[in-house]
């Protein structure tokens, strides 16, 4: 083909299409894989070399559950309208599809998204920082489904609830949003990415808070409750809190002494670069930045430890609550030999700076410290990783290790979850005692008297602070349907 009709071909492509391959020409694709940090329930991220797209592929979508799903029907699946309401409402699949249609394009994040990066350590699932996505979402409004039903003076709180059963005595995941936000621009999404929303990811309806942490992003949805105060329980007066005054790392506070997380805050992250650049040579960065705040205004990257800032150019892509994509071409400088760290900061539209360190939280909320890349300066070629036949998802369950307390730990801990779930965490003594307890007034199995000290002996030496053994396991990617 030549220039002419190279450019002939080009100017007939959409912008949209014209953008997706600029951003996607940069080098070879990687292997299409998760990291799977819990087989069941399944938790896995999604790996940063693989978040370049603006629309996060399904099947490469990050995947949360707080345990086993019990996946409705979608040919008898309802979703159930009540509360302060007029007229209550039972809805099929069908009944929402022949509503007014509506889309939003936005970021679905873990709140526990970055755990891992705190200090000191925190119980629960070490996410590294790919616990994130960004999607188009359809469905039909918030607002037209409670039109429908007719909301009564005096209602404030939108109670949700899934379809997912907790074991034991484990208490249930029921959340409320504060219905002014859904009236906004919440959705009943039954579709993502243009796709009928996958089981994995909530189908066959969830609910859209966009700009909010996925907590209030009810999977499996089956009833909507409307209500003149917030939902009750461990989830909402517990669990799922951020500091109102934080305080010293490692320093836990009171449920009073905190609010409910809601916005995510403004953060960056570094997805492509390469391992190594010869001196005087130019690397392309490449990344993504979101916030809470409906845009980002700006991202950066430093080679001196945050002294100096370069300015990345953002892709033009975007929608309120979306990620933007970003780039930065830098030139290591000649002379210069060994491992370079950059750095990546985000300013949002409301102008809230990402910060260098994390505030440091109990439950190991909002990671958003400024992200690393470490490059190699060197003219010398470095070895190039290989990569085998991955296993499937949930597939692959590690061992734990041999000793005195091996056998109480499998039969506490795995009902519930997978091995990985210990193998990851890095608590002492007192915070393994602190775990235990509340696990066993959830229902789990967990002896008491010598056995007890046992197992808090062997989680102890095998899962302390010094554990650095953990490595999440590379899996293959959920199968396109």
């Amino acid at each position: 083909m030549n220039r002419r009709h190279f450019a002939l071909a080009m100017g007939a492509l959409p912008l949209s299409a014209l953008l997706s391959r600029f951003w996607q020409s940069q080098g070879p694709a990687p292997v299409r894989r998760f990291l799977q940090l819990n087989a069941f329930a399944t938790n896995a991220e999604t790996p940063l070399d693989l978040l370049t797209d603006y629309l996060t592929p399904n099947d490469l979508f990050f995947i949360r559950h707080h345990w086993r799903p019990e996946i409705p029907d979608p040919r008898t699946w309802r979703l159930l309208v009540d509360g302060q309401v007029s007229s209550p409402l039972s809805l099929s699949l069908a009944d929402l599809r022949r509503m007014p249609r509506a889309s939003a394009t936005c970021v679905l994040q873990c709140a526990g998204n970055g755990r891992s990066l705190h200090a000191p350590p925190i119980p629960g699932i070490q996410w590294g920082m790919g616990a994130v996505g960004n999607a188009r979402w359809t469905g039909v409004r918030v607002r037209d489904v409670l039109d429908r039903a007719g909301v009564r003076p005096g209602s404030a709180h939108l109670h949700t609830f899934g379809t997912d059963r907790p074991p034991a005595q484990v208490p249930p995941f029921h959340r409320s949003v504060e219905i002014e936000k859904v009236l906004q621009d919440g959705i009943v999404a039954f579709e993502m990415n243009g796709q009928p929303l996958p089981a994995a990811h909530g189908g066959p309806a969830r609910l859209v808070v966009p700009g909010w942490t996925g907590n209030h992003w009810m999977k499996w949805l089956a009833r909507l409750s409307v209500q003149p105060e917030p939902q009750k329980g461990f989830y909402m007066d517990v669990g799922y809190r951020y500091p109102k005054s934080p305080g010293a790392p490692g320093v836990a506070l009171r449920p009073d002494e905190m609010n409910p997380v809601t916005e995510h805050f403004v953060k960056s992250n570094f997805t492509r670069y390469p391992a190594q650049v010869a001196p005087g040579a130019t690397a392309l960065l490449r990344g993504f930045a979101f916030s809470g705040a409906p845009d980002i205004a700006r991202v950066e990257v430093s080679a001196d430890d945050g002294d100096t800032w370069s300015d990345a150019t953002l892709d033009p892509r975007h929608d309120p609550y979306a990620w933007r994509l970003w780039s930065l071409r830098w030139t290591a400088p000649e002379g210069m030999s060994g491992r370079v760290r950059l750095l990546a900061r985000a300013t949002d539209s409301r102008g809230a700076v990402q910060p260098r360190t994390p505030v440091w939280n109990q439950s190991g909320y909002f990671a958003n410290g400024w992200h690393p890349a470490e490059i190699e300066v060197t003219a010398a070629p470095l070895p190039r990783p290989e990569t085998g036949t991955l296993p499937g998802l949930g597939e692959q369950v590690p061992e734990l290790p041999d000793g005195a307390g091996k056998t109480q730990a499998l039969v506490s801990c795995t009902p519930c979850h997978s091995t990985e779930i210990l193998r990851q965490q890095r608590l002492n003594e007192r915070q393994w005692s602190a775990s235990l307890t509340k696990m066993r007034g959830w229902g789990a199995t967990i002896p008491e008297g010598e056995e007890s000290t046992r197992l808090i002996a062997y989680l102890a030496e095998h899962f302390g602070p010094s554990n650095d053994r953990f490595r999440p396991i590379v899996t293959r990617a959920v199968p396109r349907p």
